[in-house]
């Protein structure tokens, strides 16, 4: 909101109005346009604080960044299956689950081999 034109309205018609002195009305209008920049800084602040924490508590799609709804593992998000498979010959190398696959794979495999 841009107050300014509301203080230079208000100071003219509190000129008129007033039994002070003009500087004492100004310095009094100067002091409460100040008090309400600081109201609305203070509000703005805690909107930034709330909104950043609602970011920061989403995953994000690691191939285009937008907001993520599938997880592939430990901290690779996608937002849809074409990102992910856009993103698999880079991510594959790293990929927990992957490994954790393969180790359960062949930890049954040894297993079936023994029991033979």
């Amino acid at each position: 909101m841009n107050w300014i034109p509301l203080v230079v309205c208000l100071l003219s018609l509190w000129q008129y109005i007033s039994p002070y002195p003009g500087h004492f009305l100004r310095a009094e209008l100067e002091d409460k346009y100040r008090e309400s920049l600081k109201m609305e800084i203070a509000k703005l602040t805690e909107k930034h604080k709330r909104e950043l924490a609602a970011t920061k508590k989403k995953q994000w799609c690691w191939q285009c960044e937008s907001e993520a709804i599938y997880h592939c593992c430990w901290n690779t998000a996608y937002c849809s299956v074409e990102c992910q498979q856009g993103h698999w010959a880079t991510h594959k190398k790293f990929c927990r689950r992957k490994k954790g696959q393969q180790q359960a794979q062949s930890s049954q495999n040894s297993g079936q081999s023994t029991q033979q």
